[in-house]
């Protein structure tokens, strides 16, 4: 996407705490599924970044053309699949949205 195009997004934004333990297992494991979700039709970014001041934390920027992309995006195999196998890696999660109608 060139940087003059404008996203009509409806964007994500997550928030996880993880175990100490747990937190390579867990960017390996989010990144992967990144990489899928930046595939998928109506997703226009999919971005996993760690916390400069902690390495358990994860921010998650998501970006989709709209909420129903979204939506096809939490029903899918590969998410489904991360949310089962990472439940018990997490102790907090924050989750906020934005829709481009919200400007």
């Amino acid at each position: 996407m060139s940087q003059t195009q404008q996203l009509n997004s409806y964007a994500i934004f997550v928030q996880f705490d993880v175990k100490a333990e747990k937190a390579n297992e867990f960017k390996e494991l989010v990144t992967e599924n990144a990489k899928i979700s930046n595939q998928e039709s109506g997703c226009q970014r999919f971005d996993v970044l760690v916390a400069a001041d902690n390495p358990h934390c994860f921010l998650l920027y998501e970006a989709y053309e709209n909420e129903d992309a979204f939506k096809h995006h939490i029903q899918s195999a590969h998410f489904r699949k991360l949310d089962e196998i990472t439940s018990g890696f997490v102790t907090k999660k924050i989750i906020a949205h934005s829709d481009a109608g919200d400007r």
